[in-house]
């Protein structure tokens, strides 16, 4: 009769608020959930040491923009971001008056396209903005992208820009996106940012040349139809951000772009391409046809996805990086300034300190600060050729020299005139 009874209560205790018992499919469920929460806390966790230790530890947190969700959170994000780009939040480059900045931008020659391409990126702000918050993120958006160009004469801008620089401004806000936007600039997308497309082209062309190490059926597909690169063009030079829905999506491929190679876009295309080979194949080999179907494939990413396709290119750079392909990429290669940047960016990155150190010596306005390493730093690219080793001949900090030096002539003119009056007395 207990037995009976204490069966029924458990029984009773078991079953959900609605009256019915848990299924084994929903068991499983929460369990993974559970599990899924667990590992976001860690790598909250790891994120945050990374950043804590001094120097920051910049190898993994490049390591961990390509697991299983990147940065995490947009507050991550904030931090994580400028680190991946070398960039001091707290050293901003000082304001103009806004009637001098608008005069300014005005006077620039880009100000007239700048702003018919901002007035048509309604599409890229928070779905149910108010239209007065879109006012003000289009006026900011302006301004980021202007201040940009009006630092950087060299710099051509081209339609796609501005949708790079949304995704940071909406991530990060104005001021900082202003700084990471200026720090991609003249690094991963440089190439982009020529008066003509000859590198930006030939960026592209990478998309065939590493296609035929993995598909060789497709790739011949693909050429029969002539169907060029054309379609992958956008992919590129926006980061996905003009072609994916969905802005999760397009952050997290960002946490990724960020943190590795600039050529990565081209890798994520062909893993994108691969990914719907069937759905290609079905069509008919005709240049139309053909680019139609390529140019819908980015609205089939999302987020339930993206880190499997993240995974599959980062692996697809490992095994054939854009050294081993063939002559004529290798000539772009060395004459890509996204990429010589690079691997400049690589070598300064490693030795940043984390934000309460920056944030103290803003404060107190520190002078004299320690920049070296105590072991040597091995830096490597992420298809592991050897970039620089750092630490073991840091420069010391000029300051320090200057002080030295002036210790050192003071010392030499105490010892001469201490000498001279010996003699009078002598």
């Amino acid at each position: 009769m207990n037995t009976a009874a204490s069966k029924k209560r458990t029984t009773s205790s078991t079953k959900s608020k609605t009256g019915r018992q848990p299924t084994r499919h929903s068991v499983r469920h929460d369990v993974a959930a559970q599990q899924k929460e667990a590992q976001i806390r860690k790598k909250i966790k790891r994120l945050n040491d990374a950043l804590d230790g001094d120097p920051v530890d910049f190898e993994l947190l490049r390591k961990m923009m390509i697991t299983a969700d990147g940065s995490v959170t947009d507050d991550l994000r904030c931090k994580v971001w400028p680190k991946l780009l070398n960039v001091d939040v707290f050293n901003k480059p000082k304001k103009k008056k806004a009637d001098e900045e608008l005069k300014e931008f005005q006077s620039n020659i880009w100000w007239h396209q700048v702003n018919l391409d901002v007035n048509r990126a309604h599409r890229r702000f928070p779905v149910g903005s108010r239209m007065s918050r879109k006012r003000v993120l289009q006026q900011q958006l302006t301004n980021i992208i202007m201040r940009v160009l009006c630092r950087h004469p060299e710099l051509h801008y081209y339609q796609g820009y501005h949708d790079i620089a949304v995704t940071l401004l909406r991530v990060v806000g104005e001021e900082l996106a202003f700084s990471l936007l200026e720090q991609l600039s003249t690094n991963h997308i440089r190439d982009f940012m020529d008066k003509n497309m000859n590198r930006t082209n030939r960026m592209l062309s990478l998309f065939y040349a590493v296609l035929s190490k993995v598909d060789k059926q497709l790739e011949q597909f693909l050429l029969r139809s002539d169907v060029g690169t054309i379609f992958a063009l956008s992919w590129l030079i926006t980061w996905f951000g003009h072609d994916v829905n969905s802005f999760e999506t397009i952050v997290r491929l960002c946490d990724f772009f960020l943190a590795t190679h600039p050529v990565m876009p081209v890798y994520v295309s062909v893993v994108l391409v691969r990914n719907h080979k069937t759905q290609v194949l079905q069509q008919e080999c005709d240049m139309a046809m053909v680019h139609h179907c390529l140019c819908r494939l980015p609205a089939y990413l999302n987020i339930d996805d993206i880190d499997d396709v993240i995974k599959q290119a980062h692996d697809l750079y490992q095994q054939h990086p854009p050294t081993s392909l063939r002559s004529e990429v290798r000539i772009y290669l060395k004459e890509s300034d996204s990429i010589s940047h690079h691997a400049e960016l690589l070598y300064r990155s490693y030795n940043q300190k984390p934000d309460r150190i920056l944030r103290k010596r803003k404060k107190y306005g520190l002078l004299f600060t320690d920049t070296s390493l105590t072991s040597s730093t091995e830096v490597r690219d992420t298809d592991g050729k050897q970039l620089a080793l750092i630490g073991s001949n840091q420069t010391t900090n000029p300051l320090v020299k200057v002080a030295v030096w002036t210790m050192t002539v003071s010392m030499g003119v105490m010892t001469f005139l201490v000498l001279n009056t010996s003699k009078y007395w002598m």
